[in-house]
């Protein structure tokens, strides 16, 4: 199982998660995180899916600071969950890790440790976690409300007893910072991060070397041919089969959403043609890559449709830089802003989970994307 590049965890931002234990957490299962500090595992059963139990990784902290979920991220290589949130008390950014036993299907976490004490963007679009299993750290980018909000990146180290040991902060971007994203590309081991930059958002992106005592950055590069474009929702991910780093993305100008893949050699980063996924202007874009299918999946709230929930697939062309999208259909007609999509390689399929605002608790709800046959395929859900 592997992080980001095929995302098995899967935040959840919301307010409570009821569940029933009833399967542990396998190499292979996706995570949710609740805002009430507890983490439920999803276990599989071929096209079937339960909801585990839940277990507290916050302790008191989600209930006296009224903690909201950043983001989540699997490590691998050392079996850790290490979750983020930030604090709506004190505006301290908490981070904490947890480990996995399979045998009684519990999850057991560490302290909690600080990451920051600025304010930092937590609307969703200023915060982003990555495992990198080259130094064996996670990753974290994120808008620093703090520092003039320029960008800025830190290490967590986990050791065997959860512990969270935080690195001190380094600036990637001295401009103004906000919707941020990156991948690791686990082939070259460098990251690319992706932001909006200055008053305006200019999409760019830079090319990142870290190790675990310095971070080099590339110079930055426009991802689009037209400068004067202001970034707006995006997300990425890693397909480590085609060594490829995949970006979905608007601008606010636009109602269309765009795919875009990118190339890393040695120091250069090949920035690959854009594919059209939707023209009703796409907002939260998730995006996870299907390993089995060679496939991309999208989901996101249509704003020019009412925004409903929307999920759409495409697949790879002959020379695996671009995809080929068919339509995009509606899993959820009642307008909702919250989900996350992660690639399942036990059920070889994408799962979605939402929150569902029509019912009364703002519950949660989970669903396997099947993509289609053919060029342009089409979607399902169930």
């Amino acid at each position: 199982m592997s992080v980001r590049l095929v995302r098995l965890v899967l935040l959840a931002l919301s307010p409570t998660f009821e569940a029933t234990a009833s399967g542990a957490l396998t190499n292979g299962a996706p995570v949710v995180v609740n805002s009430d500090g507890t983490v439920s595992t999803i276990a599989e059963e071929s096209a079937t899916h339960n909801l585990g139990g839940h277990e507290r990784a916050f302790f008191s902290y989600s209930h006296n600071n009224n903690m909201e979920p950043l983001d989540v991220v699997y490590c691998p290589d050392i079996n850790k969950i290490v979750v983020f949130m930030r604090s709506g008390a004190n505006g301290y950014t908490y981070v904490s890790a947890g480990s996995v036993n399979t045998s009684n299907e519990t999850t057991s976490w560490g302290g909690t440790a600080t990451l920051t004490s600025n304010n930092i963007e937590d609307d969703g679009t200023g915060f982003v976690a990555t495992w990198d299993s080259n130094i064996n750290r996670v990753v974290c980018h994120y808008k620093n409300k703090s520092n003039s909000d320029r960008g800025t990146v830190q290490l967590v180290e986990v050791s065997s007893n959860n512990t969270c040991t935080v690195g001190s902060q380094h600036v990637f971007n001295n401009d103004r910072t906000t919707y941020i994203s990156s991948a690791f590309d686990s082939s070259i081991n460098k990251h690319i991060v992706f932001f909006g930059s200055g008053n305006s958002d200019v999409p760019r992106l830079r090319l990142a070397s870290i190790s675990t005592s310095s971070f080099n950055y590339g110079s930055q590069i426009y991802f689009t041919s037209n400068s004067n474009e202001e970034l707006r929702d995006n997300a990425a991910t890693f397909d480590s089969d085609n060594n490829r780093i995949i970006l979905a993305y608007r601008y606010q100008s636009s109602s269309s959403g765009y795919v875009r893949t990118f190339t890393i050699s040695g120091n250069t980063v090949t920035v690959n043609n854009r594919e059209t996924f939707n023209n009703l202007t796409p907002q939260n874009i998730k995006v996870a890559y299907n390993a089995a299918e060679q496939s991309v999946v999208v989901a996101f709230n249509a704003g020019g449709n009412n925004d409903t929930g929307r999920v759409v697939s495409g697949r790879y062309n002959t020379n695996k830089t671009a995809f080929n999208f068919g339509s995009s259909i509606i899993y959820e007609s009642y307008a909702h802003y919250d989900r996350d999509l992660a690639y399942s390689p036990k059920s070889r399929s994408v799962l979605l989970c939402y929150q569902d605002q029509s019912i009364s608790g703002n519950r949660f709800r989970y669903l396997k994307v099947t993509i289609g046959t053919g060029t342009a395929p089409s979607t399902t859900v169930d």
